[in-house]
């Protein structure tokens, strides 16, 4: 199941034409991602109650979204990869 949403992250990453965690486009896929694609709503639904809290600044939110944009940023190098060697 993890690779399965591995792969289809980094589709979504392809289709959105995201280039890296700082760009305008990486925010609407998070949020389609935990709010709205069918696949990934199932894997991050436990997430949706973070969402409001993504621009705190206290403790416990600011190092969740560290570590939910870390994962992120890891999928993105990851395709970015993946999409060097196909090219």
């Amino acid at each position: 199941m993890t690779g399965f949403i591995s792969e289809h992250i980094r589709g979504l990453i392809w289709i959105y034409n995201v280039c890296g965690i700082k760009d305008d486009k990486a925010w609407d896929l998070f949020n389609d991602g935990i709010f709205l694609d069918l696949v990934m709503t199932c894997h991050f639904s436990q997430f949706q109650l973070m969402w409001p809290h993504q621009r705190s600044r206290s403790l416990p939110f600011r190092e969740w979204w560290a570590a939910f944009r870390s994962y992120w940023w890891q999928m993105l190098d990851t395709s970015r990869d993946q999409m060097k060697n196909w090219r």
